[in-house]
C-alpha cells in the first residue's frame, strides 16, 4: 500500500498550546480531518464511559487491538473508516461528525 500523503503528525499535534485533547481548540491552519478525529474520539470515549465499559472491553467488543483504541482516544492517530464503523457497530450509535459546510 503506497504511503498517505498530506498532513502529517497525529490529529493532537493540531490543537493550539493552550488547548487540550480533543476538546480543542485547534490551530487556525488545522485540517479537517483533525477535527473530525477530535470528534470521534470525545463520542467514542464518552459512549464508552456512559456503557460502564473500560477501554479494555470496548476494545475487546470492537473486535481492535488494544493500543489501538487508546491511539485513537488520544489523538495519536487518525481513526481508520474500519475502527469507526467498528465503533458504530458496537455501541448502536454513530459516531461520524456533522460539520455542516465546514
Amino acid at each position: 500500500m503506497p504511503a498517505r500523503k498530506g498532513h502529517p503528525g497525529a490529529p493532537r499535534d493540531y490543537v493550539a498550546p493552550h488547548g487540550a485533547w480533543p476538546q480543542g481548540p485547534f490551530i487556525d491552519d488545522a485540517p479537517l480531518a483533525a477535527r473530525y478525529a477530535a470528534a470521534i474520539a470525545a463520542g467514542l470515549d464518552a459512549a464508552i464511559m456512559d456503557r460502564g465499559m473500560t477501554r479494555v472491553d470496548a476494545a475487546r467488543a470492537m473486535g481492535v487491538a488494544r493500543p489501538t483504541l487508546y491511539d485513537l482516544l488520544g489523538g495519536v492517530t487518525f481513526p481508520d473508516l474500519f475502527t469507526v464503523v467498528k465503533a458504530e457497530q458496537m455501541l448502536g450509535m454513530r459516531l461520524w461528525p456533522n460539520f455542516g459546510d465546514t
